[in-house]
């Protein structure tokens, strides 16, 4: 069965299914470059969000959210955290923030979104609007 031309449309689908090509809207290289050579924690998000945002920043320390028992001195050399405000269970939020009142120099943030793409681009907005 063959897809009709509006289906096509709707789906943004091409009749010989190839692959979009990266435009500088959907590059993430920019705002890699933003987030290298900083040190950030991001605590919560779904193990399956955690692992494609361990792949685009591999040098970012990550916490999930089912460990409530993290050593806070992992605050101590960190300039940014970033919450995954969407898959978090109350009693480590409350540890996080807890442990956050004894770093004052670190810089607390809010990720909202599960695609890893826009999430970066937040991260980058959020290191570009902080300044060492």
């Amino acid at each position: 069965m063959q897809i009709g031309a509006n289906w096509r449309l709707f789906f943004h689908l091409s009749p010989d299914n190839n692959v979009v090509p990266i435009s500088s809207s959907t590059d993430p290289a920019p705002y890699l470059a933003k987030a290298r050579g900083v040190r950030c924690l991001i605590a919560g998000g779904h193990e399956r969000w955690q692992q494609r945002m361990k792949h685009l920043l591999p040098h970012f320390t990550f916490i999930h959210t089912d460990v409530l028992n993290f050593d806070s001195s992992l605050f101590s050399n960190i300039d940014f955290i970033f919450v995954h405000s969407g898959y978090i269970s109350h009693a480590f939020y409350s540890r996080v923030i807890s442990s956050l009142r004894s770093y004052p120099h670190v810089s607390l943030h809010y990720l909202h979104d599960t695609n890893p793409f826009r999430s970066l681009k937040d991260i980058a907005a959020a290191i570009d609007g902080e300044t060492f």
